[in-house]
Protein backbone atom coordinates (compact mmCIF):
# COMPACT_ATOMS: atom_id res chain seq x y z
CA UNK A 1 0.00 0.00 0.00
CA UNK A 2 0.81 3.21 -0.69
CA UNK A 3 2.75 5.04 2.48
CA UNK A 4 1.13 8.59 0.88
CA UNK A 5 -2.14 6.82 1.68
CA UNK A 6 -1.43 6.52 5.64
CA UNK A 7 -0.15 10.20 5.74
CA UNK A 8 -3.19 11.40 4.19
CA UNK A 9 -5.67 9.29 6.37
CA UNK A 10 -3.65 10.75 9.21
CA UNK A 11 -3.52 14.10 8.15
CA UNK A 12 -7.75 13.90 8.19
CA UNK A 13 -7.80 12.13 11.07
CA UNK A 14 -5.83 15.33 12.77
CA UNK A 15 -8.03 18.09 11.30
CA UNK A 16 -11.12 16.21 12.40
CA UNK A 17 -10.10 15.44 15.69
CA UNK A 18 -9.50 19.77 15.94
CA UNK A 19 -12.94 20.19 14.57
CA UNK A 20 -16.10 21.15 17.14
CA UNK A 21 -17.89 18.23 16.15
CA UNK A 22 -15.69 16.12 17.58
CA UNK A 23 -15.69 17.98 20.79
CA UNK A 24 -19.06 17.39 20.88
CA UNK A 25 -18.42 13.04 21.35
CA UNK A 26 -17.67 11.42 24.58
CA UNK A 27 -14.30 11.87 26.35
CA UNK A 28 -14.09 7.80 26.31
CA UNK A 29 -14.71 8.36 22.50
CA UNK A 30 -12.35 11.26 21.98
CA UNK A 31 -9.54 9.30 23.01
CA UNK A 32 -9.64 5.80 21.18
CA UNK A 33 -10.77 7.71 17.92
CA UNK A 34 -7.76 8.78 16.60
CA UNK A 35 -6.30 5.07 15.89
CA UNK A 36 -9.29 3.72 15.71
CA UNK A 37 -10.39 5.96 12.73
CA UNK A 38 -6.76 5.54 11.44
CA UNK A 39 -7.26 1.78 11.31
CA UNK A 40 -10.79 1.95 10.18
CA UNK A 41 -9.99 4.25 6.83
CA UNK A 42 -6.40 1.95 6.64
CA UNK A 43 -7.99 -1.11 6.62
CA UNK A 44 -10.96 -0.05 3.89
CA UNK A 45 -8.09 1.54 1.62
CA UNK A 46 -6.12 -2.02 1.81
CA UNK A 47 -9.37 -3.50 0.37
CA UNK A 48 -8.83 -2.67 -3.07
CA UNK A 49 -5.73 -0.55 -2.68
CA UNK A 50 -7.21 2.77 -3.21
CA UNK A 51 -6.82 6.13 -1.98
CA UNK A 52 -8.87 7.38 0.57
CA UNK A 53 -10.59 10.17 -1.35
CA UNK A 54 -11.73 6.73 -3.31
CA UNK A 55 -13.11 4.64 -0.56
CA UNK A 56 -16.66 3.43 -1.76
CA UNK A 57 -19.26 1.64 0.53
CA UNK A 58 -17.97 -1.77 -0.13
CA UNK A 59 -13.95 -0.67 1.22
CA UNK A 60 -15.89 0.80 4.16
CA UNK A 61 -17.77 -2.91 5.13
CA UNK A 62 -14.18 -4.28 4.78
CA UNK A 63 -13.00 -1.58 7.25
CA UNK A 64 -15.71 -2.67 9.88
CA UNK A 65 -14.95 -5.90 9.62
CA UNK A 66 -11.14 -5.34 10.62
CA UNK A 67 -12.65 -3.13 13.40
CA UNK A 68 -14.54 -6.17 14.85
CA UNK A 69 -10.93 -7.14 15.84
CA UNK A 70 -9.94 -3.93 17.70
CA UNK A 71 -9.73 -3.97 20.77
CA UNK A 72 -11.95 -0.77 22.62
CA UNK A 73 -15.11 -0.41 24.49
CA UNK A 74 -18.75 -1.08 23.72
CA UNK A 75 -19.10 2.32 24.43
CA UNK A 76 -17.04 3.28 21.60
CA UNK A 77 -18.03 0.46 19.43
CA UNK A 78 -21.53 2.33 19.82
CA UNK A 79 -20.47 5.72 19.41
CA UNK A 80 -18.02 4.36 16.05
CA UNK A 81 -20.69 4.49 13.61
CA UNK A 82 -21.14 8.29 13.94
CA UNK A 83 -18.18 8.81 15.20
CA UNK A 84 -17.08 8.10 11.31
CA UNK A 85 -20.47 9.99 9.55
CA UNK A 86 -19.10 13.05 11.47
CA UNK A 87 -15.68 12.48 9.65
CA UNK A 88 -16.93 12.01 6.07
CA UNK A 89 -19.37 14.69 6.61
CA UNK A 90 -16.37 16.94 7.94
CA UNK A 91 -14.50 15.54 4.69
CA UNK A 92 -17.28 16.53 2.26
CA UNK A 93 -17.24 20.23 4.28
CA UNK A 94 -13.52 20.43 3.27
CA UNK A 95 -13.51 19.50 -0.40
CA UNK A 96 -11.73 16.62 0.08
CA UNK A 97 -14.18 13.82 -0.49
CA UNK A 98 -16.83 14.87 -3.03
CA UNK A 99 -19.46 11.59 -1.99
CA UNK A 100 -18.77 11.64 1.50
CA UNK A 101 -21.86 12.26 2.76
CA UNK A 102 -22.98 9.09 0.49
CA UNK A 103 -20.36 7.32 3.53
CA UNK A 104 -21.73 9.24 5.92
CA UNK A 105 -25.43 8.13 5.81
CA UNK A 106 -24.26 4.57 5.07
CA UNK A 107 -21.95 4.74 8.71
CA UNK A 108 -24.99 6.01 10.37
CA UNK A 109 -26.56 2.88 9.12
CA UNK A 110 -23.91 0.41 10.10
CA UNK A 111 -23.59 -1.59 13.09
CA UNK A 112 -20.54 -2.85 14.50
CA UNK A 113 -19.92 -5.96 16.19
CA UNK A 114 -19.86 -5.80 19.80
CA UNK A 115 -17.32 -8.15 20.33
CA UNK A 116 -17.54 -12.25 20.77
CA UNK A 117 -20.80 -13.45 21.93
CA UNK A 118 -20.52 -15.77 24.69
CA UNK A 119 -23.26 -18.47 25.47
CA UNK A 120 -25.56 -18.37 28.19
CA UNK A 121 -25.43 -21.62 30.37
CA UNK A 122 -29.04 -23.54 31.19
CA UNK A 123 -30.04 -23.40 34.53
CA UNK A 124 -30.65 -27.55 34.24
CA UNK A 125 -29.45 -30.78 31.87
CA UNK A 126 -33.04 -30.42 30.03
CA UNK A 127 -34.65 -27.32 29.25
CA UNK A 128 -37.97 -27.66 28.54
CA UNK A 129 -40.61 -25.57 26.36
CA UNK A 130 -42.91 -24.39 29.70
CA UNK A 131 -39.91 -24.15 31.85
CA UNK A 132 -38.87 -20.21 32.74
CA UNK A 133 -36.52 -19.17 29.61
CA UNK A 134 -32.10 -19.33 30.21
CA UNK A 135 -32.11 -15.81 29.00
CA UNK A 136 -33.81 -14.54 32.41
CA UNK A 137 -36.62 -12.33 30.79
CA UNK A 138 -39.08 -13.74 33.19
CA UNK A 139 -41.00 -15.51 29.82
CA UNK A 140 -41.64 -19.11 29.40
CA UNK A 141 -38.36 -20.99 26.93
CA UNK A 142 -41.49 -21.11 24.11
CA UNK A 143 -42.49 -17.99 24.44
CA UNK A 144 -38.79 -16.24 24.49
CA UNK A 145 -35.82 -17.52 22.81
CA UNK A 146 -37.66 -20.47 21.20
CA UNK A 147 -39.85 -18.58 19.64
CA UNK A 148 -36.53 -16.63 17.49
CA UNK A 149 -34.94 -19.51 17.05
CA UNK A 150 -37.65 -21.35 15.01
Amino acid sequence: MNPFFRDKIENWVADFCADDVFAGFKSETREAAPPLLVHFLMAACQARDVDPAELEERDLRVGLDALGRYACSESVRRDFPSLAAALFESLQGAGRMGHAEELGLFMRAARLPLGKHQPEKRPSDKLRRNDPCFCGSGLKYKQCCLKALG
